[in-house]
């Protein structure tokens, strides 16, 4: 459904003057056409067999020559690849991939169609000649032959179709797969957003009491808080799909401390993992807290925590992979991709 609402937005919504414009000029070349056509048919032996005739082998024509454009201009999916011990792997992004039958098949009959056309160039003649003999018997007068317009009328709409199709498909119809793409995306993201809320009862309470406290504080400038929350918001973000990834020094372990992880299946909420997050330090520096900066399908993304002894924990529940990004009170930055740490769960890393 969203995708023939796309399809109708692009062929009929025009959005500017100039594409109303060039509206007004194709209806009115289309009426003139007409006009000229029903001023030959009127002449004609038969009329009716001859606008029959024309109407059904223009369409037919045009049909065919729309499914080759479609299949010449038909875009690809984008596919992760790397390059792992001398072979290529494609990376999955979920539980399912697209489906590719149509692309492959695109590939196969565009190479079949170009190489017979080139072998069998002198058949492929003889059919238009022998399909305009056929036709120009319906469209002939009593004055004229028709085999001329016959044989334009054949090339002409195939052409067009196969033009006007190729170039539909080039311009327009990868840019509804991507509208589409992305709205699925958004409510994916949602409906996981939500499952982790409900997960995370006590990230909404952190969320509260720490608003409280930096509420409360009363040099804002010194505040770990208001320094943690400007560094998240002034970073930039790289990845789109992991926000934290690249944003924290990308390493996992800095001298006097070092970020873990441990993932497994939850027991009560099957689609989720239980993730027990630690940071530990050998030496207390006398840091107190630290902030870990989490996925955007989390809320609040910026958990804060003080240390227990040399260590500060973060146990929450989480349906994919992500990067984690840590900042302490002693401006010690740690970053970890889960997707790599080693013993998670398939399903988790893939997600």
């Amino acid at each position: 459904m969203k995708i023939t609402n796309s399809i109708t937005n692009y062929l009929f919504n025009s959005g500017s003057s100039s594409k109303g414009l060039n509206a007004v000029k194709f209806i009115l070349f289309g009426i003139t056409a007409l006009g000229c056509l029903m001023i030959y048919f009127s002449k004609v032996i038969n009329p009716v067999a001859a606008i029959n005739s024309y109407v059904f082998t223009a369409f037919s024509l045009f049909i065919v020559g729309a499914s080759i454009g479609f299949l010449f201009g038909l875009p690809r999916i984008n596919r992760n690849t790397v390059i792992t011990n001398g072979s290529a792997e494609t990376i999955s992004n979920g539980n399912y991939n697209e489906n590719t039958n149509l692309e492959e098949v695109s590939d196969w009959l565009t190479k079949i169609i170009v190489g017979l056309t080139m072998v069998k160039i002198n058949t492929i003649l003889s059919w238009i000649d022998s399909g305009a003999n056929t036709l120009s018997r319906s469209l002939s007068t009593d004055h004229f032959s028709a085999f001329g317009f016959a044989y334009a009328s054949i090339v002409f709409y195939f052409l067009a179709g196969c033009g006007m199709s190729y170039y539909w498909t080039r311009v327009f119809f990868w840019r509804i797969l991507e509208q589409n793409k992305r709205e699925v995306e958004r409510l994916s993201k949602e409906e996981i957003s939500e499952k982790q809320a409900l997960a995370n009862p006590e990230l909404n309470e952190n969320t509260r009491s720490d608003l409280e406290r930096f509420i409360k504080t009363t040099d804002i400038e010194s505040s770990f808080n208001s320094k943690a929350i400007l560094a998240d918001f002034s970073r930039k973000v790289y990845y789109k799909d992991d926000i934290q990834k690249d944003r924290w020094g990308g390493k996992y372990e800095d001298g006097n401390y070092k970020l873990s992880a441990f993932v497994n299946q939850d027991s009560k909420y099957s689609e989720l993992f239980n993730l027990n997050i630690r940071v530990d330090r050998v030496i207390n520096d006398q840091a107190q807290q630290l902030a870990f900066f989490l996925h955007d399908t989390f809320n609040p993304k910026v958990i804060f925590k003080t240390f227990d002894g040399n260590t500060a924990y973060l146990n929450i529940k989480a349906y994919g992979a992500f990067t984690i990004g840590v900042l302490t009170e002693s401006n010690v930055e740690l970053e970890l991709d889960l997707s790599k740490v080693e013993g998670v769960p398939e399903l988790f890393r893939l997600r």
